[in-house]
């Protein structure tokens, strides 16, 4: 449950601790250890060079300016692809798992700082998606198909969990009270739910495509919320 606290000492990158199907458990995300070796100097790349070099590359690209403008702490117009968003989702997720190995003052600072920028950037109904909060307000989830809210929104799922298994702090998950992880979207944990709800003859859900991402993270979304 999302009010308990599943300590990443017990759970794994992906969890079917709850599951009666899963016949496989993952390891716990910090029950390994790799000492010298090729995968030993991989992960040190990772947290001494790779995880700065990503966060310089997201100040770059804009990704971080985006935020910041939705926020309304800067003015200025939308910077990179449409789905820029999804690119800061999963630099929190990695950082999230290089916190759930070995806690770091300087990535938990930053990581910190981008989740209170999320959350300034965050509509008061949930709603969260750089691009159209800048570019197109009056038009959010028209188009299904090539706008990315669905796949930045898994993305966003994915950090918010990871992030919660590796620091036992629930700030990406809920904050101020309001939610981050909330808002106007419906998610379809099961393929019934889809034809359940009629969406394949409604026109407005014509050349929906459902996105890969949702499809990973849905259950890992219903495992973590019991």
């Amino acid at each position: 449950m999302i009010g308990g606290c599943m300590h990443f000492d017990r759970i794994g990158v992906v969890d079917t601790t709850t599951s009666p199907h899963a016949r496989l458990r993952g390891v716990a995300m910090n029950g390994v250890t790799l000492e010298d070796g090729f995968w030993s100097r991989r992960r040190a790349m990772n947290r001494n060079q790779a995880l700065a070099h990503g966060h310089r590359k997201l100040v770059d690209v804009g990704a971080l300016h985006n935020f910041a403008v939705a926020a309304g702490r800067i003015s200025g117009e939308y910077r990179s692809l449409r789905f820029a968003d999804s690119d800061l989702y999963k630099w929190l997720e990695a950082a999230a798992y290089l916190l759930a190995e070995q806690d770091d003052a300087t990535i938990r600072r930053k990581v910190d700082e981008i989740i209170d920028l999320l959350a300034a950037a965050q509509r008061a109904d949930g709603y969260l998606n750089t691009f159209h909060q800048i570019v197109r307000p009056d038009r959010r989830w028209t188009n299904l198909r090539d706008d990315h809210e669905l796949y930045c929104a898994g993305h966003l799922f994915q950090a918010a969990i990871a992030h919660f298994r590796a620091t036992g702090r629930d700030a990406l998950l809920d904050v101020e009270g309001v939610g981050l992880v909330r808002g106007d979207v419906e998610i379809h944990l099961r393929q019934r739910d889809w034809d359940a709800h009629g969406h394949g003859d409604d026109p407005n859900y014509s050349g929906v495509v459902v996105h890969g991402v949702l499809d990973v993270v849905a259950p890992e979304t219903e495992l973590h919320s019991g």
